[in-house]
């Protein structure tokens, strides 16, 4: 499999992702979101915002803007569970940066986030794969 290959498997299957992501992110049902999260593992820790902000090396703002719905970054979300011993992909989820499922990585995952790549982010993904895979399983 070369680059070209890879690059055209990858395009090929965000596509029937996209109808999905687009009804999650407009329905209105879907309330589990990362306030509530946070807010849950607050009580569960005995933490407020400023523990936790202090504990992921953030600014106490980050948690602040999440209450007034602005959405934390990917490495802000990331940073976030890290500090709280939390799944990851729970708070990407959570946070709608991730479509909503269990608290594991599903090729979905994958397919949504190349759709937010640029063609340079996705032929630099492609050439990773296929150097992976050339020394996985040619050698």
């Amino acid at each position: 499999m070369n680059i070209k290959e890879i690059k055209y498997a990858l395009r090929r299957n965000v596509v029937g992702v996209i109808g999905s992501i687009f009804h999650w992110l407009n329905d209105p049902l879907s309330k589990n979101t990362l306030v509530e999260w946070v807010d849950q593992a607050e009580r569960d820790l005995g933490w407020t915002d400023a523990d936790w902000a202090a504990k992921a090396n953030l600014s106490e703002a980050i948690l602040r803007q999440a209450r007034q719905g602005m959405t934390p970054k990917f490495d802000k979300c990331v940073a976030l569970a890290t500090a709280a011993n939390r799944p990851m992909v729970t708070a990407l989820r959570r946070a709608r940066l991730l479509p909503p499922g269990p608290d594991e990585v599903l090729v979905r995952d994958w397919k949504y986030l190349l759709a937010q790549m640029s063609d340079n982010e996705q032929d630099e993904l492609a050439q990773k794969i296929e150097q992976w895979f050339n020394e996985k399983c040619v050698n």
